[in-house]
This record gives structure tokens, sequence and C-alpha cells, in this order.
């Protein structure tokens, strides 16, 4: 059977007048990409070098190349960098920006109380439980609450750290600077939503500030991160907002509320595959490892479509099909690729007034 036959039903028909969609994407990618019979890959017309990987064989070292270029180049429309490109420049060459970055940060450092120890591994990790919500920490990073002599025991109460960013000395080499809510994440990515913004670095300080100062005064836990010198914002992914999705609606109708200010500062493209909430705000769900991103889960799902059509030694004509012959082994839909496997939950959003 031919892969056409086996993925027609995966398949849309055409409809006039309809916004862009992920199969539009993954045309995107096809007319881009070209891998030679020895294993070249080029994309656009211009040699992707890439890594050697010269223990993997052939069809490995392409799926690792093409999956790093996937993301790169087109689930971040990038497009093609040179990869000696010192992304993170002069630390000390505007340091104002990451000042004004901290100042509108709304979060402040303190100790979350009433965790219970509940086991003391070997590895030094101790887990602690408040309520049903249980985690992993280490020594430094909490602080005991009675202060007592002699070992940490199974029972004791410890207060927790919570930091308000991450990334704010210039001499860490960060690409981000990380803002955390004043009330804890959960620590399970299955309910993790991300909110993706194509943020100009005129914006960031007013973003920032919005999410900081609007989810902190609701007590919602939140992680949030944003490139942090302004000759980096080249690519549509620029910050990314981290929530649980039983917050989602209530966010979203905080972002609506200060969207009009935000507006002149988004850019309307968004990374692949994730959905539009509106001009410059896209919307995806985490996936389920905590080894990866949203943006490389799919472009690896993606790149193997692309390598076992080359291995099959069909043509490009076809590489759709044995992309979502790929998407449906791995129980992904494709027209709403901003979603893990099987995912039912009930997601409303407002609408966003320019």
């Amino acid at each position: 059977m031919s892969p056409s036959a086996i993925c027609w039903a995966y398949k849309l028909p055409p409809i006039a007048m309809q916004p862009p969609t992920h199969l539009d994407d993954l045309q995107q990618i096809i007319s881009a990409v070209h891998i030679s019979p020895d294993g070249q890959i080029s994309f656009q017309g211009k040699p992707y070098q890439g890594y050697d990987y010269p223990e993997a064989s052939v069809e490995a070292r392409i799926f690792h190349n093409l999956g790093n270029l996937l993301y790169s180049a087109c689930y971040t429309r990038a497009g093609l960098q040179d990869k000696d490109k010192n992304l993170l420049g002069n630390p000390d060459s505007d340091m104002s920006f990451l000042s004004a970055l901290r100042d509108a940060n709304a979060s402040t450092e303190h100790y979350d109380c009433g965790w219970i120890v509940e086991e003391i591994e070997q590895t030094g990790s101790v887990i602690v439980r408040k309520g049903g919500n249980k985690r992993h920490t280490y020594a430094g990073d909490f602080i005991r609450e009675h202060f007592g002599q002699g070992p940490l025991q199974r029972g004791e109460q410890v207060n927790l750290k919570v930091v308000a960013e991450y990334g704010a000395d210039p001499q860490d080499r960060e690409l981000f600077y990380h803002v955390f809510g004043k009330t804890l994440l959960d620590n399970n990515n299955s309910f993790l939503v991300r909110l993706y913004f194509h943020l100009s670095p005129e914006g960031a300080e007013r973003l920032v500030a919005l999410i900081s100062r609007r989810l902190n005064d609701f007590s919602i836990p939140f992680q949030f991160k944003c490139i942090n010198h302004p000759d980096f914002f080249t690519r549509c992914d620029t910050a990314v907002l981290y929530i649980d999705k039983r917050y989602f609606e209530v966010v979203t109708e905080l972002l609506a509320e200060g969207y009009p200010d935000l507006r002149p500062y988004l850019k309307n493209d968004l990374p692949m595959f994730t959905k539009v909430l509106a001009p410059g705000i896209g919307f995806a769900e985490n996936p389920f490892s905590s080894s990866e991103s949203f943006g490389t889960s799919r472009c690896k799902i993606i790149a193997q479509g692309i390598v076992n059509a080359w291995k099959s030694g069909y043509g490009k004509e076809v590489w759709q099909d044995f992309i979502l012959q790929n998407l449906q082994k791995h129980f992904l839909r494709p027209d709403a690729l901003h979603l893990n496997p099987n995912s039912g939950y009930p997601y409303q959003s407002p609408v966003f007034e320019n």
C-alpha cells in the first residue's frame, strides 16, 4: 500500500480563504529541505553542515541534523543562521536592557512554608509534600522550620526558597532572563502549557511587568522567560510563559486586558505548530517528557517522517504522507499539533482586542 493510501484519512480538503494551517507549515518545510541520495542536507538551496556524529549511521546522522535544522530554521522561523555566530555576544554591551527587565519584575524572593519531608534519597534529593503537591528539593533550597541540630528527619517541616529571577547576572552567559511567580509551580509536566510571544525588545519590559504583577495579584504560579539582550530578538519565540492548564482561561483573560498596550510590540509570526491566540501570541501544551521542549519534540517527529521517506527511496512528493504517518504513530493530530496525544482539555480563551 502506498503512503498516500495509508494516510488518506489525514488529508484535509482545500478550503478557500482559511488561515494558514499546520499542513501549510509542513509544505514550507518540504519545499525548503532537500536530502541528496548520499545523505547531504540542504535548506533553501544552501548546504547545511550540521554535525559529523562519527559513530552514527547515515540514517541517524540525517535524523539528528535534520531535527536540529527544523528547530533552528523552521520552528523558530529564523532561517539558516551562522552556527559560529556568538549568540551571547558581549555581556557588558547593554546592561541597561537587563536592568530594565529586573526592575519590571514584581516577584520577590521569599520562603514558602509548611512543607513536610517525606523521603531523603541517597542522591541528596529531598522529597517534600504540602497537601497534594509533591516535589524534589536539595539542601540550600530550603530552611528547617525549627533549626534542629543533627541530620534532617522524615516528617520534619521545612520552608522552601522561592526565587524571583534567574539569569540576572550577565556573567552567567544566559540567553534568557527568567521570572518566577511568588506561588510555586507544580512539578508536573503533563499539566503545563506554554504561551509564546513574538516580542520586540521594546516590549519586553512591559510584558515582564504585566505578567509578574497581574499573575502574582491572583497568586497564579508561573515561570516566564524572555531573551535578555536586544540584539538577539531574531526568533519568533522571544518570550515564553509556563502555567498550569487549569489557569489557562484566567491567564489569557489577564493577557487580553493588557493586549492593547502590548500589540505595538508584537509581531505576527509565531513558532510553527503552535495555536494562534492573537497576533503575536501562540499556545501549545508542554510535552510529557521533561527532556524535550515543544519545538524539539515536534521537529524530531517530522524529521523521522522525512528520513523514513528518504530511506525508502521516495521523492519529496510523498514526504508529507510519511510525516503524517509518523504523526499518527505518535497519536498526534495534524490539525492540532499544539496538543499532546489524546488531549481533551476544554481550553477557553477570550477575544484579544487590538
